[in-house]
């Protein structure tokens, strides 16, 4: 018998303490999105900042899917 917890609660917690691996396809990406953006308004956003501003609802969803499959071309 397990004191404090379940088995799915000890799953969740391994799975967090694991790093995630970051596709090479991924990375790149970034790296492309990072770069124009950089050359065109002179900063360079984080990672984070990446995936909040694509994930963000003050973009149309159809223009985010173009943008997201235009990336991968």
């Amino acid at each position: 018998m397990t004191s404090g917890g379940t088995e799915r609660l000890f799953t969740k917690i391994i799975k967090s303490l694991r790093d995630k691996p970051t596709r090479k396809s991924t990375a790149s990406n970034l790296d492309r999105i990072r770069c124009c953006i950089e050359e065109t308004f002179g900063y360079q956003p984080t990672d984070s900042a990446i995936w909040t501003s694509i994930r963000s609802n003050n973009i149309h969803r159809l223009t985010r899917i173009f943008c997201g499959n235009a990336s991968t071309t």
